[in-house]
Protein backbone atom coordinates (compact mmCIF):
# COMPACT_ATOMS: atom_id res chain seq x y z
CA UNK A 1 0.00 0.00 0.00
CA UNK A 2 1.24 3.48 -0.90
CA UNK A 3 0.31 6.75 0.77
CA UNK A 4 -0.38 9.43 -1.83
CA UNK A 5 -1.10 13.12 -1.37
CA UNK A 6 -2.66 14.99 -4.29
CA UNK A 7 -2.04 18.74 -4.02
CA UNK A 8 -4.55 20.77 -6.04
CA UNK A 9 -3.23 24.22 -6.96
CA UNK A 10 -5.16 27.51 -6.72
CA UNK A 11 -6.90 29.14 -9.68
CA UNK A 12 -8.74 32.48 -9.90
CA UNK A 13 -7.66 33.66 -6.45
CA UNK A 14 -9.93 36.72 -6.79
CA UNK A 15 -13.04 34.50 -6.89
CA UNK A 16 -14.58 32.10 -4.41
CA UNK A 17 -13.78 28.41 -4.97
CA UNK A 18 -16.65 26.88 -6.93
CA UNK A 19 -15.22 24.08 -9.11
CA UNK A 20 -14.32 20.79 -7.44
CA UNK A 21 -10.90 19.29 -8.33
CA UNK A 22 -12.28 16.47 -10.46
CA UNK A 23 -8.91 15.16 -11.68
CA UNK A 24 -7.52 14.47 -8.19
CA UNK A 25 -10.95 13.18 -7.12
CA UNK A 26 -11.08 10.64 -9.96
CA UNK A 27 -7.53 9.41 -9.33
CA UNK A 28 -7.84 9.32 -5.53
CA UNK A 29 -11.08 7.37 -5.76
CA UNK A 30 -9.43 4.79 -8.01
CA UNK A 31 -6.32 4.40 -5.85
CA UNK A 32 -8.33 3.96 -2.67
CA UNK A 33 -10.45 1.29 -4.34
CA UNK A 34 -7.40 -0.79 -5.19
CA UNK A 35 -5.97 -0.63 -1.68
CA UNK A 36 -3.84 2.50 -1.50
CA UNK A 37 -4.31 5.46 0.86
CA UNK A 38 -4.89 8.60 -1.23
CA UNK A 39 -6.08 12.00 -0.06
CA UNK A 40 -6.32 15.54 -1.41
CA UNK A 41 -4.83 18.76 -0.08
CA UNK A 42 -6.94 21.31 -1.93
CA UNK A 43 -5.08 24.62 -1.88
CA UNK A 44 -7.67 26.00 -4.29
CA UNK A 45 -10.34 25.76 -1.62
CA UNK A 46 -8.32 27.61 1.04
CA UNK A 47 -8.09 31.08 -0.51
CA UNK A 48 -5.60 32.25 2.10
CA UNK A 49 -2.28 34.09 1.95
CA UNK A 50 0.26 32.15 -0.11
CA UNK A 51 2.67 31.94 2.82
CA UNK A 52 -0.10 30.46 4.95
CA UNK A 53 -0.80 27.97 2.15
CA UNK A 54 2.80 26.83 2.16
CA UNK A 55 2.76 26.51 5.96
CA UNK A 56 -0.25 24.20 5.58
CA UNK A 57 1.62 22.15 2.97
CA UNK A 58 4.66 21.91 5.22
CA UNK A 59 2.58 20.86 8.22
CA UNK A 60 0.67 18.27 6.19
CA UNK A 61 3.81 16.65 4.81
CA UNK A 62 5.51 16.70 8.22
CA UNK A 63 2.59 15.12 10.08
CA UNK A 64 2.09 12.22 7.64
CA UNK A 65 4.74 10.25 5.85
CA UNK A 66 3.72 10.12 2.19
CA UNK A 67 5.29 7.93 -0.42
CA UNK A 68 4.11 10.13 -3.30
CA UNK A 69 3.18 13.79 -3.66
CA UNK A 70 1.24 14.44 -6.86
CA UNK A 71 0.84 18.08 -7.87
CA UNK A 72 -2.07 18.97 -10.11
CA UNK A 73 -2.82 22.26 -11.81
CA UNK A 74 -3.26 24.34 -14.94
CA UNK A 75 -0.36 26.02 -16.71
CA UNK A 76 -1.11 29.13 -14.63
CA UNK A 77 0.01 27.33 -11.45
CA UNK A 78 3.75 27.13 -12.12
CA UNK A 79 4.73 29.41 -9.20
CA UNK A 80 2.61 27.38 -6.76
CA UNK A 81 4.06 24.08 -7.94
CA UNK A 82 7.57 25.44 -7.51
CA UNK A 83 6.77 26.44 -3.93
CA UNK A 84 5.11 23.13 -3.06
CA UNK A 85 8.01 21.19 -4.57
CA UNK A 86 10.41 22.92 -2.17
CA UNK A 87 8.40 21.54 0.76
CA UNK A 88 8.83 17.94 -0.34
CA UNK A 89 11.49 15.78 1.26
CA UNK A 90 12.02 12.15 0.35
CA UNK A 91 8.64 11.68 -1.33
CA UNK A 92 8.32 10.70 -4.98
CA UNK A 93 7.29 14.05 -6.53
CA UNK A 94 5.20 14.17 -9.68
CA UNK A 95 3.34 16.86 -11.61
CA UNK A 96 0.31 16.20 -13.78
CA UNK A 97 -2.50 18.10 -15.43
CA UNK A 98 -2.31 21.17 -17.63
CA UNK A 99 1.11 22.48 -16.61
CA UNK A 100 2.92 19.17 -17.04
CA UNK A 101 1.11 18.37 -20.28
CA UNK A 102 1.84 21.75 -21.87
CA UNK A 103 5.46 22.15 -20.74
CA UNK A 104 6.39 18.46 -20.91
CA UNK A 105 10.01 17.44 -20.12
CA UNK A 106 11.17 21.06 -19.81
CA UNK A 107 9.36 21.10 -16.46
CA UNK A 108 12.22 19.02 -15.03
CA UNK A 109 14.50 22.04 -15.61
CA UNK A 110 12.05 24.43 -14.00
CA UNK A 111 11.29 22.23 -10.96
CA UNK A 112 14.59 20.38 -10.39
CA UNK A 113 13.40 18.01 -7.66
CA UNK A 114 10.57 16.58 -9.76
CA UNK A 115 10.84 12.82 -10.12
CA UNK A 116 8.23 12.44 -12.84
CA UNK A 117 5.59 14.16 -14.94
CA UNK A 118 2.39 12.81 -16.44
CA UNK A 119 1.33 14.03 -19.88
CA UNK A 120 -2.36 13.74 -20.70
CA UNK A 121 -5.13 12.13 -18.62
CA UNK A 122 -3.93 10.23 -15.57
CA UNK A 123 -6.48 7.40 -15.36
CA UNK A 124 -4.52 4.94 -17.50
CA UNK A 125 -1.08 5.83 -16.15
CA UNK A 126 -1.72 6.29 -12.43
CA UNK A 127 -1.09 2.63 -11.55
CA UNK A 128 2.31 2.76 -13.24
CA UNK A 129 3.10 6.02 -11.50
CA UNK A 130 2.26 4.63 -8.06
CA UNK A 131 4.52 1.66 -8.67
CA UNK A 132 7.17 4.07 -10.01
CA UNK A 133 7.75 1.94 -13.09
CA UNK A 134 9.17 3.22 -16.38
CA UNK A 135 10.87 6.50 -17.15
CA UNK A 136 10.45 9.89 -15.54
CA UNK A 137 7.79 10.80 -18.08
CA UNK A 138 4.45 9.00 -18.18
CA UNK A 139 1.91 9.26 -20.96
CA UNK A 140 -1.75 8.94 -20.09
CA UNK A 141 -4.66 8.27 -22.42
CA UNK A 142 -8.41 8.25 -22.24
CA UNK A 143 -9.68 5.18 -20.44
CA UNK A 144 -11.96 3.03 -22.60
CA UNK A 145 -14.64 2.87 -19.89
CA UNK A 146 -14.81 6.02 -17.83
CA UNK A 147 -17.94 4.76 -16.07
CA UNK A 148 -15.44 3.13 -13.73
CA UNK A 149 -14.64 6.53 -12.27
CA UNK A 150 -17.47 6.37 -9.68
CA UNK A 151 -16.16 9.57 -8.07
CA UNK A 152 -15.97 9.65 -4.26
CA UNK A 153 -16.96 13.27 -3.71
CA UNK A 154 -16.41 12.97 0.05
CA UNK A 155 -12.65 13.20 -0.61
CA UNK A 156 -13.16 16.90 -1.39
CA UNK A 157 -13.98 19.68 1.03
CA UNK A 158 -17.54 20.01 -0.28
CA UNK A 159 -18.43 22.65 2.31
CA UNK A 160 -16.01 25.14 0.76
CA UNK A 161 -17.54 24.72 -2.71
CA UNK A 162 -21.22 23.92 -2.56
CA UNK A 163 -22.49 27.38 -1.59
CA UNK A 164 -20.53 29.18 -4.33
CA UNK A 165 -22.45 29.14 -7.63
CA UNK A 166 -20.69 27.43 -10.52
CA UNK A 167 -21.95 30.04 -12.97
CA UNK A 168 -23.30 33.55 -12.59
CA UNK A 169 -21.86 37.01 -11.96
CA UNK A 170 -20.56 36.06 -8.50
CA UNK A 171 -18.53 33.20 -10.01
CA UNK A 172 -16.26 35.69 -11.82
CA UNK A 173 -15.66 33.28 -14.68
CA UNK A 174 -17.21 35.19 -17.59
CA UNK A 175 -20.63 33.71 -17.00
CA UNK A 176 -24.02 35.07 -16.06
CA UNK A 177 -27.25 33.37 -15.07
CA UNK A 178 -30.79 34.66 -14.40
CA UNK A 179 -31.43 32.06 -11.69
CA UNK A 180 -29.97 31.22 -8.28
CA UNK A 181 -27.87 28.21 -7.43
CA UNK A 182 -27.95 27.81 -3.65
CA UNK A 183 -26.19 24.44 -3.53
CA UNK A 184 -24.33 23.62 -6.73
CA UNK A 185 -21.63 21.10 -7.61
CA UNK A 186 -19.82 20.12 -10.78
CA UNK A 187 -19.02 16.89 -12.56
CA UNK A 188 -17.78 15.76 -15.96
CA UNK A 189 -19.48 13.54 -18.54
CA UNK A 190 -16.80 12.98 -21.19
CA UNK A 191 -13.13 13.14 -22.06
CA UNK A 192 -11.49 14.59 -25.15
CA UNK A 193 -12.67 16.84 -27.97
CA UNK A 194 -13.10 15.92 -31.65
CA UNK A 195 -12.66 19.54 -32.76
CA UNK A 196 -9.45 21.46 -33.47
CA UNK A 197 -9.82 25.10 -32.46
CA UNK A 198 -6.38 26.66 -32.84
CA UNK A 199 -6.45 28.52 -29.53
CA UNK A 200 -7.34 25.48 -27.45
CA UNK A 201 -5.29 22.66 -25.93
CA UNK A 202 -7.19 19.54 -24.90
CA UNK A 203 -4.25 17.13 -24.53
CA UNK A 204 -4.52 17.11 -20.74
CA UNK A 205 -8.12 15.91 -20.93
CA UNK A 206 -7.84 13.39 -23.71
CA UNK A 207 -6.93 15.10 -26.95
CA UNK A 208 -9.08 14.33 -29.98
CA UNK A 209 -10.22 10.94 -28.72
CA UNK A 210 -13.76 11.54 -27.45
CA UNK A 211 -15.09 9.10 -24.87
CA UNK A 212 -18.26 9.38 -22.79
CA UNK A 213 -19.69 8.12 -19.56
CA UNK A 214 -22.97 6.25 -20.03
CA UNK A 215 -26.31 7.89 -19.37
CA UNK A 216 -26.95 5.49 -16.49
CA UNK A 217 -23.63 6.43 -14.87
CA UNK A 218 -24.54 10.12 -15.02
CA UNK A 219 -28.03 9.63 -13.62
CA UNK A 220 -26.78 7.36 -10.83
CA UNK A 221 -24.28 10.04 -9.87
CA UNK A 222 -26.92 12.76 -10.06
CA UNK A 223 -29.18 10.84 -7.68
CA UNK A 224 -26.28 10.31 -5.29
CA UNK A 225 -25.39 14.01 -5.23
CA UNK A 226 -29.01 14.94 -4.54
CA UNK A 227 -29.23 12.47 -1.65
CA UNK A 228 -25.79 13.12 -0.15
CA UNK A 229 -25.52 16.88 -0.63
CA UNK A 230 -29.03 18.19 -1.35
CA UNK A 231 -27.86 20.08 -4.44
CA UNK A 232 -30.21 22.24 -6.50
CA UNK A 233 -27.95 22.51 -9.57
CA UNK A 234 -25.34 20.33 -11.28
CA UNK A 235 -22.91 21.66 -13.87
CA UNK A 236 -21.05 19.49 -16.38
CA UNK A 237 -17.71 21.17 -17.04
CA UNK A 238 -16.56 19.20 -20.09
CA UNK A 239 -16.82 21.02 -23.42
CA UNK A 240 -18.95 18.41 -25.17
CA UNK A 241 -21.37 17.11 -22.56
CA UNK A 242 -24.38 17.11 -24.89
CA UNK A 243 -22.64 16.27 -28.15
CA UNK A 244 -24.04 12.74 -28.46
CA UNK A 245 -27.79 12.84 -29.09
CA UNK A 246 -28.35 9.12 -28.45
CA UNK A 247 -26.86 9.42 -24.95
CA UNK A 248 -29.01 12.49 -24.34
CA UNK A 249 -32.14 10.55 -25.33
CA UNK A 250 -31.25 7.77 -22.88
CA UNK A 251 -30.38 10.34 -20.19
CA UNK A 252 -33.80 11.95 -20.65
CA UNK A 253 -35.60 8.60 -20.32
CA UNK A 254 -33.77 7.76 -17.11
CA UNK A 255 -34.31 11.21 -15.62
CA UNK A 256 -38.05 10.97 -16.19
CA UNK A 257 -38.35 7.31 -15.16
CA UNK A 258 -36.74 8.14 -11.81
CA UNK A 259 -38.68 11.42 -11.36
CA UNK A 260 -35.50 13.48 -11.04
CA UNK A 261 -36.22 17.21 -11.30
CA UNK A 262 -32.73 18.59 -10.64
CA UNK A 263 -31.76 21.58 -12.79
CA UNK A 264 -28.46 21.25 -14.60
CA UNK A 265 -26.29 22.94 -17.21
CA UNK A 266 -23.40 22.23 -19.56
CA UNK A 267 -21.09 23.63 -22.19
CA UNK A 268 -22.04 23.21 -25.84
CA UNK A 269 -21.26 24.39 -29.35
CA UNK A 270 -23.49 26.91 -31.09
CA UNK A 271 -23.09 25.05 -34.37
CA UNK A 272 -24.42 21.89 -32.72
CA UNK A 273 -27.40 23.48 -30.96
CA UNK A 274 -28.21 25.76 -33.91
CA UNK A 275 -28.88 22.87 -36.28
CA UNK A 276 -31.13 20.80 -34.03
CA UNK A 277 -34.27 22.22 -32.46
CA UNK A 278 -35.19 18.68 -31.40
CA UNK A 279 -32.03 18.44 -29.32
CA UNK A 280 -32.85 21.69 -27.53
CA UNK A 281 -36.39 20.49 -26.82
CA UNK A 282 -34.89 17.29 -25.44
CA UNK A 283 -32.60 19.31 -23.18
CA UNK A 284 -35.59 21.21 -21.85
CA UNK A 285 -37.43 17.94 -21.21
CA UNK A 286 -34.65 16.71 -18.93
CA UNK A 287 -34.25 19.91 -16.88
CA UNK A 288 -31.31 21.61 -18.62
CA UNK A 289 -31.61 25.35 -17.93
CA UNK A 290 -28.13 26.64 -18.82
CA UNK A 291 -25.82 26.26 -21.81
CA UNK A 292 -22.43 27.93 -22.02
CA UNK A 293 -21.18 28.59 -25.54
CA UNK A 294 -17.80 29.68 -26.86
CA UNK A 295 -18.98 32.18 -29.44
CA UNK A 296 -15.43 33.62 -29.73
CA UNK A 297 -16.29 35.95 -32.64
CA UNK A 298 -19.38 36.92 -34.64
CA UNK A 299 -17.33 37.36 -37.80
CA UNK A 300 -17.16 34.42 -40.20
CA UNK A 301 -13.61 35.17 -41.39
CA UNK A 302 -12.22 35.30 -37.85
CA UNK A 303 -14.02 32.06 -36.98
CA UNK A 304 -12.45 30.47 -40.04
CA UNK A 305 -9.00 31.62 -38.87
CA UNK A 306 -9.72 29.99 -35.50
CA UNK A 307 -10.70 26.72 -37.22
CA UNK A 308 -14.05 26.77 -35.45
CA UNK A 309 -15.50 24.24 -37.90
CA UNK A 310 -17.19 24.21 -41.27
CA UNK A 311 -20.79 24.10 -40.01
CA UNK A 312 -20.70 27.79 -39.11
CA UNK A 313 -19.85 28.69 -42.70
CA UNK A 314 -22.18 26.04 -44.15
CA UNK A 315 -25.31 27.57 -42.63
CA UNK A 316 -24.66 31.01 -44.06
CA UNK A 317 -25.19 34.49 -42.72
CA UNK A 318 -27.83 36.51 -40.88
CA UNK A 319 -28.04 40.20 -41.78
CA UNK A 320 -28.89 42.74 -39.09
CA UNK A 321 -28.57 46.52 -39.32
CA UNK A 322 -25.77 46.39 -41.85
CA UNK A 323 -23.85 43.63 -40.09
CA UNK A 324 -23.53 39.96 -41.00
CA UNK A 325 -23.58 37.28 -38.30
CA UNK A 326 -23.34 33.47 -38.48
CA UNK A 327 -26.86 32.23 -39.16
CA UNK A 328 -26.37 29.19 -36.97
CA UNK A 329 -25.54 31.41 -33.97
CA UNK A 330 -28.91 33.12 -34.28
CA UNK A 331 -30.69 29.79 -34.72
CA UNK A 332 -29.09 28.48 -31.52
CA UNK A 333 -30.28 31.53 -29.59
CA UNK A 334 -33.77 31.15 -31.07
CA UNK A 335 -34.07 27.54 -29.92
CA UNK A 336 -32.67 28.20 -26.45
CA UNK A 337 -35.08 31.08 -25.88
CA UNK A 338 -38.01 29.00 -27.14
CA UNK A 339 -37.23 26.22 -24.66
CA UNK A 340 -36.27 28.39 -21.66
CA UNK A 341 -32.56 27.60 -21.62
CA UNK A 342 -30.26 30.45 -20.67
CA UNK A 343 -27.52 31.09 -23.25
CA UNK A 344 -24.19 32.37 -21.96
CA UNK A 345 -21.75 33.23 -24.74
CA UNK A 346 -18.06 33.96 -24.21
CA UNK A 347 -16.06 36.08 -26.64
CA UNK A 348 -12.47 36.71 -27.68
CA UNK A 349 -10.69 39.78 -29.01
CA UNK A 350 -7.26 40.21 -30.55
CA UNK A 351 -6.99 37.03 -32.59
CA UNK A 352 -4.32 37.14 -35.35
CA UNK A 353 -5.58 39.03 -38.44
CA UNK A 354 -8.70 40.39 -36.69
CA UNK A 355 -9.57 43.92 -37.83
CA UNK A 356 -11.45 46.64 -35.96
CA UNK A 357 -14.51 46.10 -38.16
CA UNK A 358 -14.48 42.40 -37.38
CA UNK A 359 -14.29 43.17 -33.66
CA UNK A 360 -17.25 45.50 -34.14
CA UNK A 361 -19.20 42.55 -35.58
CA UNK A 362 -18.77 40.74 -32.26
CA UNK A 363 -19.76 43.83 -30.27
CA UNK A 364 -22.82 44.29 -32.48
CA UNK A 365 -23.84 40.69 -31.93
CA UNK A 366 -23.62 41.08 -28.14
CA UNK A 367 -25.89 44.13 -28.40
CA UNK A 368 -28.18 42.30 -30.85
CA UNK A 369 -28.73 39.60 -28.23
CA UNK A 370 -30.04 42.25 -25.85
CA UNK A 371 -32.02 44.25 -28.43
CA UNK A 372 -33.85 41.15 -29.66
CA UNK A 373 -34.55 39.83 -26.18
CA UNK A 374 -32.41 36.70 -26.28
CA UNK A 375 -30.75 37.71 -23.02
CA UNK A 376 -31.52 40.56 -20.66
CA UNK A 377 -28.71 43.12 -20.49
CA UNK A 378 -28.06 42.39 -16.81
CA UNK A 379 -27.62 38.68 -17.59
CA UNK A 380 -25.68 39.09 -20.82
CA UNK A 381 -21.95 38.36 -20.81
CA UNK A 382 -20.51 41.59 -22.19
CA UNK A 383 -16.89 40.79 -21.37
CA UNK A 384 -14.26 39.43 -23.76
CA UNK A 385 -11.25 37.25 -23.26
CA UNK A 386 -8.04 38.46 -24.87
CA UNK A 387 -6.61 35.97 -27.37
CA UNK A 388 -3.97 34.30 -25.23
CA UNK A 389 -1.39 31.97 -26.73
CA UNK A 390 -1.07 29.03 -24.37
CA UNK A 391 1.81 26.64 -25.07
CA UNK A 392 0.86 23.41 -26.86
CA UNK A 393 -1.68 25.18 -29.09
CA UNK A 394 -1.58 26.06 -32.78
CA UNK A 395 -2.08 29.70 -31.84
CA UNK A 396 1.13 29.66 -29.81
CA UNK A 397 3.08 28.46 -32.86
CA UNK A 398 1.72 31.21 -35.14
CA UNK A 399 4.65 33.37 -36.40
CA UNK A 400 3.16 36.72 -35.34
CA UNK A 401 2.53 35.28 -31.87
CA UNK A 402 6.04 33.88 -31.52
CA UNK A 403 7.61 37.17 -32.60
CA UNK A 404 5.64 39.21 -30.07
CA UNK A 405 6.14 36.82 -27.17
CA UNK A 406 9.89 36.66 -27.58
CA UNK A 407 10.10 40.42 -28.04
CA UNK A 408 8.13 40.96 -24.84
CA UNK A 409 9.79 38.35 -22.62
CA UNK A 410 13.37 37.35 -22.02
CA UNK A 411 12.58 33.64 -21.96
CA UNK A 412 9.81 31.10 -22.20
CA UNK A 413 9.52 30.54 -18.44
CA UNK A 414 8.97 34.25 -17.79
CA UNK A 415 6.15 34.20 -20.32
CA UNK A 416 4.52 31.22 -18.59
CA UNK A 417 4.69 33.10 -15.27
CA UNK A 418 2.66 35.88 -16.88
CA UNK A 419 -0.20 33.64 -18.00
CA UNK A 420 -3.60 33.92 -16.37
CA UNK A 421 -7.12 32.94 -17.36
CA UNK A 422 -7.15 35.23 -20.45
CA UNK A 423 -9.23 37.96 -18.81
CA UNK A 424 -6.25 40.31 -18.62
CA UNK A 425 -4.14 41.73 -21.42
CA UNK A 426 -0.48 40.71 -21.14
CA UNK A 427 2.24 43.27 -21.76
CA UNK A 428 5.96 43.40 -21.01
CA UNK A 429 8.91 45.54 -22.09
CA UNK A 430 6.45 47.99 -23.69
CA UNK A 431 5.12 45.18 -25.92
CA UNK A 432 1.37 44.53 -25.81
CA UNK A 433 0.43 40.96 -26.70
CA UNK A 434 -2.21 42.08 -29.17
CA UNK A 435 -1.97 39.78 -32.19
CA UNK A 436 -4.69 41.45 -34.25
CA UNK A 437 -4.50 44.05 -37.03
CA UNK A 438 -5.92 46.64 -34.61
CA UNK A 439 -3.37 49.21 -33.41
CA UNK A 440 -2.32 48.84 -29.79
CA UNK A 441 -3.75 52.25 -28.86
CA UNK A 442 -7.19 51.43 -30.26
CA UNK A 443 -7.04 47.91 -28.84
CA UNK A 444 -6.29 49.21 -25.34
CA UNK A 445 -9.12 51.72 -25.65
CA UNK A 446 -11.52 48.96 -26.70
CA UNK A 447 -10.39 46.80 -23.78
CA UNK A 448 -11.03 49.67 -21.38
CA UNK A 449 -14.57 50.10 -22.74
CA UNK A 450 -15.21 46.40 -22.13
CA UNK A 451 -13.90 46.59 -18.58
CA UNK A 452 -16.13 49.63 -17.91
CA UNK A 453 -19.18 47.90 -19.46
CA UNK A 454 -19.33 50.48 -22.23
CA UNK A 455 -18.88 48.13 -25.18
CA UNK A 456 -21.18 50.31 -27.30
CA UNK A 457 -18.34 52.83 -27.45
CA UNK A 458 -16.22 50.36 -29.44
CA UNK A 459 -18.54 50.95 -32.41
CA UNK A 460 -17.36 54.61 -32.43
CA UNK A 461 -13.67 53.73 -32.69
CA UNK A 462 -11.76 54.21 -35.92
Amino acid sequence: MKKILFVNMPIRINAKPNILPLGPLILSTHLNKIGHDAEILDLNSLRCDVNKMMDIVDEKITDKKYDIIAMSGLITTLKYQEMVSKKSRDEYLISGGGLATDIKDKLFEWIPNLDAINIGPGETSIDNIVEKNGSNTFYGANADNIDEWDIDFSLADIGRYIHNPIWGSSAKNSSSAPFLMKRSLNSVSSRGCPYSCKFCDREATGGKKYVMRSASSLVDEMEKLIIDYDIDFLGYMDDNAILDTNRLIEFNKLINNRNITLNWGAHARLDDIGRSEEKVKLLNDCNCIYLGFGGESANLDVLKQMNKGTLIQKYGIFKYEGREFPRIYVDALDYCRKYDIHSNLTWMMGYPSETLEQLKDTVSFILFMEDEGYVEKRYNNRSMFVATAYPNTELFETPVVQRKIYKAFNNFKTYVYSLGDATKLISSNDVVLNYSEISDDVFLEAKKYIEDDNIERILELS
